[in-house]
């Protein structure tokens, strides 16, 4: 049980915000202030682990692919043509079957997709081996995606 479950068998929700809101916040001296930023800035900003790459998705652009689709890369590698990205589908988006030249692997973050009738919702997960082709994935109601895939350079079949 929470601390904070106990005291609501005691006071009503309303009489704890009441208390709450009476209490004035503590005082704080500008130098203390500015440490505890330095303190959390340092924790942010703090460098990745040796070996480790970080991508900070609110750093990193959406790039609109079709009307329908928008991507935003994470990662890259060019030598082996593979990258890791968020996708993001509207309603009644249609991605056309295609080619695998190597695995994919796709996480469901929001919404839906469909491979004809194999549904996958939030949470779900699918791979795609490489040398396979899979039939058209669609949404009903938009999804975000994401995707370790191949790098294409050619998109001209995602426009349908």
């Amino acid at each position: 049980m929470n601390s904070f479950k106990q005291y609501e068998e005691i006071l009503s929700q309303s009489d704890i915000q009441s208390l709450a809101a009476d209490i004035e916040p503590a005082a704080i001296d500008l130098k203390a202030k500015n440490a505890i930023k330095e303190r959390v800035m340092n924790r942010i900003m703090a460098p990745c682990p040796v070996g480790g790459e970080s991508s900070f998705a609110k750093q990193l652009d959406w790039v609109k692919i079709t009307e329908n689709l928008d991507v935003k890369v994470l990662t890259q590698d060019l030598e082996n043509k593979v990258q890791t990205a968020y996708w993001r589908l509207k309603p009644g988006t249609v991605i056309p079957g295609h080619y695998h030249s190597t695995d994919e692997d796709c996480l469901v973050l929001e919404g839906d997709i469909r491979f004809g009738d194999h549904k996958l919702f939030a949470g779900d997960f699918h791979s795609m081996k490489k040398g396979t082709t899979h039939p058209d994935m669609t949404t009903a109601n938009g999804a975000l995606l994401y995707l370790k895939h191949d790098i294409h350079d050619d998109l001209s079949w995602l426009a349908v």
